[in-house]
């Protein structure tokens, strides 16, 4: 059975919910209504190419004090949800690499067992 990607992004997302994760969902376009059309606004160019999701995830042990501030540790996650065959863009490889190069670790997911798979 094929699955789309906007499918495995939903269900991505709906985990991501259900198990009560930080996460952002980023939408590569902002919709203006205008009297009852919809125009679509560009975003700016330094975030073309970014990944679906921005997932926060604490890390095991994470909450110290330093002084009398809790302070979290967390990674961050970039998951890029792509088709079977579908391949990333050149504004997505440069968003990635600038990912990676922040400290950020990035997925190409590519069905919701892939994910759930790399959540263990």
């Amino acid at each position: 059975m094929k699955v789309s990607e906007a499918a495995t992004l939903r269900a991505i997302c709906d985990w991501l919910d259900k198990t009560n994760q930080v996460w952002l969902r980023h939408s590569p376009s902002n919709v203006v209504g205008k009297k009852g059309t919809a125009t679509f606004r560009r975003i700016r160019d330094s975030q073309k190419g970014a990944a679906d999701v921005i997932w926060f995830r604490a890390k095991s042990e994470s909450f110290k004090i330093i002084g009398t501030v809790w302070t979290i540790s967390c990674q961050a996650f970039a998951i890029e949800v792509k088709s079977p065959i579908g391949k990333q863009s050149d504004d997505q490889k440069r968003w990635q690499e600038r990912f990676e190069a922040v400290g950020g670790e990035y997925w190409l997911i590519r069905s919701v067992d892939e994910f759930l798979e790399r959540v263990k």
